[in-house]
């Protein structure tokens, strides 16, 4: 059926439903794809803006085998148009299955990465992949950056057309080096500096990237030995204030040199990540931990100094697990996930300056029928105008499942 559907393209179908925002708020429980791993298990990644939503994900289950009878566990990198799932192409002769997290703006790019065998083991490992609409979703591979094995693509900028993720030197085994970079869509990928007091060599992972394509945020790990803290990192192509910022070609600045600055932390927090950002890159949430509390925080950046002050999301657990997920392209929305004693995860949104709600209470207070029963849920993206939403959770029959809504806000 989607094959059908298919042949018109994500583009023109989100254009003839217009702009999102429909009232009352909907919420649907996405089917599982008929891919080659084929199984009821799903995950919603990332979703389009505008009506009808274009979800990304996975779905299925596959174990893979390694030597030493180690088990690793994926399903097919999927996307779902009109609610119909698709499973997309990943390595035709290992079946070995992948993982869509991101799609572009106009739903014609889907990023994310598919997995492969490396080395004499014959370990899991994983490279950069790009489906695009106009070759009928055919996987494109990217590179890893020279040195290394094995590289994740986990956003896109569509103004400057880059994929940001990270490259590392061993596949499902624990890295050594993990090494921040970013690819153009011709194929060439280029590390980001590390260039930050204190920060060991290799150690950093990209989160996210701006759609402007000038900020960049994840984390990197200071320190040696035992005494290692992962710190929240933002990455600007124009570091200061926005009266420094220009694309004249003739500068000697490099279109791709990203300049690093760790970002500051909540009071008695020692480590943390920022894991999204708004379309501008000035607003940035994630979270910050002490070792055992981890709290969800954003940062918002000063138009003028060009600095940043970390707050906490309004209304999260002072004891805990929580973190932010998501935001709306204007900062205004946060989505993320707070987890209780037990470990059990419940989706939350804290939107246009009010406080942290449970997101599927949200979605029902404007007028969303969902089924009871649904536990363990999660929120894992908000579409750039901040009215579409992915993730996951168990359903009531049980399974882990994708689901999507849409939720207008006044």
């Amino acid at each position: 059926m989607f094959n059908a559907c298919s042949r018109l393209s994500l583009a023109l179908a989100m254009s003839l439903f217009g702009a999102c925002g429909t009232t009352p708020a909907t919420f649907t429980a996405l089917d599982f794809a008929n891919g080659p791993n084929n199984a009821e298990q799903s995950e919603g990644w990332d979703v389009s803006s505008g009506l009808p939503q274009v979800v990304v994900g996975s779905s299925g289950y596959n174990e893979f085998p390694e030597s030493g009878g180690t088990q690793h566990h994926q399903g097919d990198a999927a996307v779902w148009l009109l609610g119909i799932p698709k499973a997309l192409a990943a390595n035709a002769i290992l079946h070995a299955g992948g993982q869509a997290v991101a799609i572009s703006e106009n739903g014609k790019l889907i990023i994310g990465y598919i997995y492969t065998v490396i080395g004499p083991n014959q370990e899991l490992g994983f490279e950069t992949c790009v489906w695009d609409e106009a070759t009928g979703f055919a996987p494109e591979r990217f590179p890893p950056l020279p040195g290394f094995v094995c590289a994740r693509a986990y956003s896109y900028s569509d103004d400057r057309d880059l994929l940001a993720g990270y490259s590392q030197d061993s596949g499902a085994g624990q890295p050594v080096k993990i090494r921040g970079c970013v690819w153009t869509r011709q194929g060439a990928v280029i590390p980001l500096s590390e260039n930050v007091p204190l920060v060991r060599p290799d150690s950093s992972r990209i989160s996210a990237i701006s759609n402007e394509g000038n900020t960049i945020v994840g984390s990197i790990f200071a320190g040696t030995g035992p005494a290692t803290f992962k710190l929240p990192c933002v990455w600007e192509r124009y570091p200061g204030c926005p009266a420094t910022r220009t694309d004249d070609p003739s500068t000697a600045d490099d279109d791709y040199d990203f300049t690093p600055m760790v970002l500051p932390l909540l009071p008695e927090m020692i480590e943390g990540s920022a894991d999204d950002l708004s379309s501008s890159g000035r607003t940035l949430v994630g979270y910050c931990s002490n070792g055992g509390v981890y709290v969800a925080c954003q940062w918002l950046r000063s138009p003028t100094l060009g600095t940043y002050t970390a707050s906490a999301v309004p209304g999260v657990p002072a004891a805990g697990i929580s973190g932010c997920s998501g935001v709306s392209g204007d900062g205004s929305t946060i989505i993320g996930i707070t987890s209780d004693a037990n470990f059990v995860s419940t989706a939350w949104i804290c939107a246009q300056g009010g406080t942290v709600t449970p997101l599927f209470q949200a979605i029902e207070a404007h007028g969303a029928t969902i089924q009871p029963g649904w536990t363990r849920t999660q929120a894992n993206a908000i579409s750039k105008d901040g009215c579409n939403f992915a993730g996951l959770g168990v359903d009531p029959g049980g399974l882990q499942r994708a689901w999507t809504a849409t939720m207008k806000f006044p």
